[in-house]
This record gives structure tokens, C-alpha cells and sequence, in this order.
């Protein structure tokens, strides 16, 4: 068993411009999850074409509105929206809100 508490986890930067906390890493656990983060983009901030050649990823969304771009299909989200994006697949996120678009990511390895 462990407990993590995201208080004592650094923000790190990802993609430019996404604050997270990597809440889980891979040597944490026994399955085959990768990360799990605790995410956000600021008011205007945006990242694109991430892409994952192994791993499906659910984004699911906290605080906030945006538009989620998977394969060149633009989704809006907001707080409540659950995605999941599979392997291979290329995506990107757009703050359209005035406030923090804030999401859970977890990474999975397939």
C-alpha cells in the first residue's frame, strides 16, 4: 500500500505549456499504468499533436472549458467530460475558458 498526497508532488512542465503534478509513475504500481497527473493549462494556453505509439490516455476534466483535438476533430470539454484517447492517436488541448482548464490524466500502457 502507499498514500501519496499531491501537496508534496512539484509542479513540473509537459508539452510547453501544461502544469502537472505526476501523482503515479509507472515504478509506483504493478499494472500497467503509466502516470496518473493532476493537469492544467492556463487561461489561453493550448498544447498540440501529442501522440502515444503504446499507451491509451483518459483526460478527465476537473475545472474549466476547451476544446480537445483528436485526429484533426475538434471536441469541446468541460468539467464533468471523460476522454479517452487511444493509442497512436494524435490529440492536442485548448484553454477556451477565462479561468484554469484543470484534468486527471492517466496514461496506460497497452
Amino acid at each position: 500500500m502507499k498514500i501519496i498526497n499531491s501537496k508534496n508532488i512539484k509542479k513540473t512542465l509537459a508539452h510547453g505549456n501544461v502544469l502537472r503534478k505526476k501523482i503515479i509513475n509507472q515504478s509506483d504500481v504493478r499494472s500497467n499504468i503509466q502516470t496518473i497527473n493532476d493537469a492544467y493549462l492556463l487561461k489561453g494556453k493550448s498544447f498540440e499533436d501529442d501522440y502515444h505509439e503504446d499507451c491509451e490516455e483518459i483526460y478527465y476534466f476537473l475545472e474549466g472549458k476547451g476544446e480537445m483535438k483528436i485526429n484533426k476533430k475538434i471536441f469541446k470539454v468541460r468539467k464533468g467530460d471523460c476522454i479517452v484517447i487511444d493509442a497512436k492517436e494524435n490529440h492536442g488541448l485548448k484553454n477556451k475558458s477565462s479561468k484554469v482548464l484543470r484534468w486527471i490524466s492517466i496514461r496506460i500502457i497497452i
